[in-house]
């Protein structure tokens, strides 16, 4: 990428005009679904950014800061995105998004991120990088910070995922539970995600430490959703043994988990317990048991950490940040987890959909 993206650039990639563009853009009327969703792909395509107005600050020009995620429709990515764009807002910095959703749009970011010269900094969220993609942004001279990204040397606010695993498992094996699963989420393209690799970690370090044998018809992956919670449990449930336990990557897979094994005919926690990681907003109605973890105060850190690099950075020399930091998680134990009853006589069902039939 020679040249930031222009919004000719969009409306030539998808075959409409300046003023389309424009409308589908910023989300107003005159733009029919299929129009808007193929502009939405052209700007992804050619890396086209869209950044709020300028506002003015006392301290002089607004800094721009390159918020980089490779998707924003789980809670986690929200939340962040959200919690990020807010504070740096508030810190006199504006958010330029960028949404590496498709091999395109990161190929076209990081082969172009060193002549952006605009940038104050960059934010990296939730993404683990290849070595071409780490020499791009070490080469900068502007701060970079990760967030739930694997970024050495560069500083990364994270949560200890291993941890919180190890936390959640052991909860159920000190509850009685021997045969324990665990749906977890998928690591990633084009690198695996350090995040699924170290809850992975956790659950077989906890079962070892009890001497419990791992067992791979026990280890499940799926999408990072309630759909992907719902098929993965789908999965397991075709096994011989079926287990008494099941600890999942995230609260959004597992309430489509909690969805699919209440359509197999068992019953939460009497004849399988469920623990997960995430404490997501909807986790205390459905009763889940979770690890939680503050994703909108470590995403503030990550601001303020950033931006602190960017102010006392004023002639762009290459700058070293502080240490990692770990934010504080802890257990909290609702109605998805119990010790584990008698054997069930027979097998569970494959689970039914609401609203389908068994």
């Amino acid at each position: 990428m020679s040249s930031v993206a222009t919004i000719a650039d969009v409306a030539g990639q998808a075959g409409v005009s300046l003023a389309t563009v424009s409308r589908a853009l910023r989300n107003l009327p005159g733009v029919s679904a299929d129009t808007r969703a193929r502009v939405m792909a052209a700007a992804r395509h050619v890396g086209y950014v869209m950044t709020p107005m300028a506002m003015a600050r006392p301290g002089g020009p607004v800094s721009r800061v390159a918020v980089v995620l490779p998707r924003v429709d789980t809670w986690f990515f929200g939340r962040a995105l959200g919690a990020l764009v807010a504070r740096l807002a508030a810190l006199g910095c504006i958010a330029e998004v960028h949404l590496l959703a498709d091999p395109a749009a990161r190929t076209a970011f990081f082969a172009g991120v060193s002549g952006s010269g605009r940038l104050a900094g960059v934010l990296v969220v939730g993404m683990s990088l290849t070595p071409r993609e780490r020499s791009a942004l070490a080469g900068l001279p502007i701060p970079v910070v990760g967030l739930h990204s694997s970024l050495e040397p560069a500083t990364s606010v994270d949560a200890d995922d291993t941890r919180m695993a190890r936390w959640a498992v052991e909860h159920l094996i000190g509850l009685g539970h021997r045969r324990i699963a665990m749906i977890a989420s998928e690591a990633g393209q084009p690198v695996p995600h350090v995040v699924p690799q170290a809850r992975t970690s956790g659950y077989r370090s906890a079962l070892a430490a009890a001497g419990l044998a791992e067992r791979r018809e026990f280890e499940v992956c799926g999408a990072d959703t309630s759909d992907g919670g719902w098929e993965a449990t789908a999965r397991l449930l075709v096994g011989r043994h079926a287990p008494t336990a099941v600890f999942v990557h995230t609260d959004e897979m597992a309430f489509g988990v909690v969805a699919a094994l209440t359509g197999a005919g068992l019953s939460v926690p009497e004849d399988i317990s469920v623990v997960s990681i995430d404490d997501h907003p909807l986790a205390s109605a459905f009763r889940l048991t979770t690890v939680a973890q503050d994703v909108g105060a470590q995403a503030g850190r990550a601001a303020d950490l950033l931006v602190r690099a960017v102010a006392s950075n004023p002639a762009c020399r290459p700058v070293e940040l502080v240490p990692r930091v770990a934010p504080s998680t802890r257990l909290i134990i609702r109605a998805t987890t119990a010790p584990p009853s008698r054997p069930r006589r027979r097998r569970p069902r494959q689970p039914a959909r609401a609203g389908s039939t068994p």
